[in-house]
């Protein structure tokens, strides 16, 4: 009898082990291991700035400037948070930090410290551009260039430029920008204009000399020549100024 009992004592203790390794490491109460390595931590990080950023896709580029170890965490429901700085614009240098958790318990976090660069188009002069000249589409050209901070009074069409006139010499290859720029005079002082008297449907014109000069839109004193009289009137035209009254 005594072999009988041993022997059902050895088979009971065999299915009770079976029946525990058989039990899910879940519900055994364990939990699985999630490695995030160097390069997965960036691929976070980038991931989250191409998605909020506001500059046109695949315009932008990630430098890391920190050095991170390997991240291995336990749990069953890992996931993650990447929180930016307040108003960030993901321009220049800044860092972000990734947060991590285990259904909604915070385990650990990671910092990294990063460079963005932004490219973006510039109208620059192609020569030496003379003070009062006029530029014309050979005086300029559009180039692609990396930025680390939102660029200011930026021009990157050319026909903004063209027909403008120079306020000042600037050398081969300058960024343009407005106020390196101007309208060109359409009225001259000392020119003799046509004065457009205007009001509803009632139109009248007579000769004027203009008493300054004026670009498309400015309000400039012009002369009568017949009673020498001093007035207002708007440019709007080459040699022609607008009286509304």
């Amino acid at each position: 009898m005594k072999p009988n009992i041993v022997e059902a004592a050895i088979l009971a203790l065999t299915l009770l082990i079976g029946a525990v390794a058989a039990i899910p490491a879940d519900a055994a109460g364990t939990s699985r291991e999630t490695t995030f390595t160097p390069g997965r931590l960036q691929q976070i990080i980038v991931g989250h700035i191409e998605e909020h950023m506001t500059w046109e896709p695949g315009t932008a580029r990630v430098e890391f400037y920190d050095s991170v170890d390997e991240l291995v965490l336990s749990g069953n429901t890992i996931n993650y948070r990447v929180e930016a700085r307040r108003n960030e614009d993901y321009i220049g240098w800044t860092g972000f930090d990734i947060r991590f958790y285990d259904g909604g318990v915070f385990l650990d976090e990671r910092s990294l410290r990063v460079r963005i660069e932004v490219a973006k188009d510039f109208v620059v002069s192609t020569r030496q551009l003379d003070s009062g000249s006029m530029i014309t589409e050979d005086d300029v050209a559009v180039v692609r260039r990396w930025v680390d901070r939102a660029p200011r009074n930026r021009i990157d069409d050319p026909d903004v430029v063209t027909g403008r006139v120079v306020r000042g010499s600037i050398a081969p290859n300058t960024e343009l920008q407005e106020r390196m720029i101007k309208d060109p005079q359409l009225v001259k002082r000392g020119d003799m204009v046509r004065v457009v008297l205007s009001r509803g449907g009632l139109r009248m014109e007579m000769a004027g000399i203009s008493a300054e000069g004026g670009t498309l839109g400015d309000r400039i004193r012009v002369r009568n020549t017949s009673s020498s009289n001093l007035f207002y009137a708007r440019v709007v035209d080459e040699s022609e100024v607008r009286v509304e009254f």
